[in-house]
């Protein structure tokens, strides 16, 4: 635990080794997706599922249970939970829990 290494910016270009536990999580699957310059596309999602896909180390990703995240991730073998989460940002205000999931592989 004492090699921790936390990095932000386009995954595909992270320095990773096989062994390298993965935690991703990319923007919810919602309209609303600009959190930086650049949106994070449905294609850039596909593009992040398959690129953990391929990793031999533990991987776990998390984002809101939309029907084509759990579509995306089921068809890539990922082993899928479910929970609900409670939501503490919204800009209507809005604090209804959300179904979310866990995609994991290699744990």
């Amino acid at each position: 635990m004492a090699n921790w290494q936390f990095s932000s910016g386009d995954f595909q270009s992270l320095q990773i080794d096989a062994e390298d536990f993965i935690y991703a999580d990319p923007p919810y699957d919602v309209e609303f997706t600009r959190y930086a310059k650049e949106d994070f596309t449905w294609l850039d999602q596909i593009r992040l599922a398959q690129w953990l896909s391929r990793h031999s180390g533990p991987v776990v990703l998390s984002n809101q249970a939309t029907p084509r995240i759990i579509a995306l991730y089921q068809e890539l073998d990922f082993d899928l939970r479910f929970f609900e989460a409670p939501r503490m940002i919204s800009c209507t205000g809005d604090r209804t829990r959300a179904k979310e999931v866990l995609a994991t592989k290699g744990l």
